[in-house]
Parts: structure tokens; sequence; C-alpha cells
């Protein structure tokens, strides 16, 4: 999250992407304690994904809206 503050990133975007990362890893803790492995798998995927975003949105940040 750092990254894509110091290089510029739409704030908005990282707010958003940072509160679904919160939601999905809660979510997966909730799965974690109802032995659900699968929808775990899922949501750590999910989870995954959206740190990558906003660790590579520096880079992408000229195919965003702003």
């Amino acid at each position: 999250m750092l990254l894509a503050e110091f290089r510029d990133s739409p704030q908005r975007l990282i707010d958003e992407l940072a509160a679904l990362f919160l939601i999905v890893r809660i979510a997966y803790v909730l799965t974690y304690l109802g032995n659900r492995p699968t929808l775990r798998s899922i949501l750590w995927s999910i989870g995954f994904a959206i740190n990558l975003g906003i660790f590579f949105m520096p880079a992408l940040k000229r195919f965003l809206p702003v």
C-alpha cells in the first residue's frame, strides 16, 4: 500500500481496494473457523489478487481511471 501511496496512484482506488482486502480477510477468518476449506482457498486467492493489484497499481496507473 505504501508503494501505491508514494507513487501517486489514485487514492480513492487504493482506499477501496484496502477496504475490500479487509472484508475478504475477515471472511477468510470466518471460513477458517467454520471449517470451509474450499471457500477459504477462494477467499485467500481473492485477497492475494487484491494485494497484487495494490502493489502493481503504480505501474498500471496510466490505464486506471482518474
